[in-house]
């Protein structure tokens, strides 16, 4: 049996594949197959005869010293200058190859960016020796020349004329505040107080522009409406939403008494009397609006 056919009957063995072995050892199919064929002058060189059969045999458990000595004849002599070529692979030769050519057409380039880069420096140089070296001069701006003005020629502004202008200025602010008219005022109706027996209360009306009552009844109630001097102006019964209008803007005191408070409403302008906190509204109420004018 020859030395390729005895690598071939252990691979067989083990059940591997060619592609199996290739890539476990990174060789080439067809180099593989040329050692099984002991076809060695298909591989790249003598050298790597020796080194491939030597990667095929320790894959197969095969000693790849006992099958070269047992095979030699059939294994090519390799001399020293051939082991030093072969020390570098195929591949990695090609590759330092092409890595060098790249390197050789950078060159060129860098040169040029270098030459470029100088340039710029010097010119950067020149220009900024050049503007140092120049008087500062007047700006000019959009073609205009400009105008220089002596300090010593401005006038200061007298007190006479700064209060003339103060005075004008016043004068403006009040023109202004004449014309505008007064803010309009909102009445307010404020509760003053209740009585210690729960049946009266007591409220202030300001910024009233008139003094205008309209008592409504949202059920069934007795109603009394006197004025300031105490002159009962109505009196009556209201019911089933019933009311009565007055006019008491000329009234600095009104006083209305009901039977029944929680059927009675009372407006003062339109605005709805709220009753105060802790009165009976079940009892007869007397309800008593002071107008402060």
């Amino acid at each position: 049996m020859s030395l390729g056919g005895t690598l071939k009957t252990a691979r067989e063995e083990k059940g591997y594949s060619l592609d199996y072995i290739q890539e476990q050892t990174k060789i080439q199919k067809r180099f593989l197959q040329a050692i099984e064929d002991d076809q060695f002058e298909l591989l790249p060189g003598k050298f790597y005869v020796r080194v491939f059969v030597k990667q095929y045999a320790e894959l197969v458990d095969v000693n790849a010293d006992e099958l070269m000595i047992a095979y030699g004849e059939d294994v090519p002599i390799v001399n020293v200058e051939e082991e030093a070529v072969g020390a570098i692979p195929p591949h990695a030769q090609a590759t330092t190859q092409v890595d060098n050519s790249k390197w050789l057409k950078l060159v060129p380039k860098v040169l040029l960016l270098l030459f470029v880069l100088v340039g710029v420096v010097l010119m950067y140089s020149f220009f900024s020796n050049y503007s140092n070296g120049d008087e500062a001069g007047p700006v000019v701006d959009n073609g205009s020349e400009e105008k220089f003005v002596d300090e010593s020629e401005k006038k200061p502004a007298s007190n006479a004329d700064t209060n003339e202008s103060a005075d004008q200025d016043q004068d403006k602010e009040d023109k202004q505040e004449a014309g505008k008219e007064p803010p309009a005022k909102v009445q307010v109706i404020t509760p003053t107080g209740i009585g210690t027996d729960q049946k009266s209360s007591t409220y202030e009306v300001t910024n009233a522009p008139t003094f205008k009552l309209k008592v409504v009844s949202t059920g069934t109630a007795w109603v009394s409406v006197k004025n300031s001097a105490n002159e009962e102006i109505y009196q009556g019964t209201l019911s089933n939403a019933q009311f009565q209008e007055f006019d008491m803007t000329a009234e600095t005191v009104v006083t209305i008494k009901t039977g029944s408070a929680a059927s009675t409403q009372i407006y003062v302008n339109d605005q709805l009397v709220e009753y105060q906190a802790g009165l009976n509204l079940s009892l007869p109420q007397t309800v008593t609006i002071k107008n402060i004018k």
